[in-house]
């Protein structure tokens, strides 16, 4: 799944219509996925945290204002009116125990529902070195 992204609105530099013959548009059109996302999500930050927190699946992210794609990844375990605590998966999808403490004012955009996140969650989930 190509998954779902928030991205801060003072964030968004430029956005255009994707011209009819762009690759992207044309495979959405052949996946039949350009309305396939009908569910309305929140707006606003803390409610969508609240909600992908009883989704029980990882989130990235983003912090750095670099266009990097740089993002840390885990489990949404404390949400309040300015704070988010994520339980962190390393990028070799383990859970690692620590926490990770974020400012709702310094988040600039989340993922989930990707298939990189899938992969994560289930190499967290799973016992270390394939044992059971």
């Amino acid at each position: 799944t190509p998954g779902l992204r928030w991205i801060r609105a003072n964030e968004l530099v430029d956005v255009q219509d994707l011209e009819s013959d762009h690759p992207a548009l044309r495979l959405a059109k052949l996946r039949r996925s350009l309305t396939r996302h009908t569910t309305t999500e929140p707006t606003d930050l803390e409610s969508l945290l609240r909600r992908l927190q009883d989704a029980t699946g990882p989130i990235a992210v983003y912090t750095t204002r670099t266009g990097s794609g740089e993002c840390l990844v885990g489990y949404v375990d404390t949400v309040t009116s300015d704070h988010l605590a994520l339980a962190e998966i390393d990028a070799h999808g383990t859970a690692t125990l620590e926490t990770i403490d974020f400012s709702l004012g310094e988040i600039i955009a989340i993922d989930w529902d990707t298939d990189y996140l899938a992969a994560l969650d289930e190499l967290a989930r799973s016992p270390v070195n394939g044992e059971p």
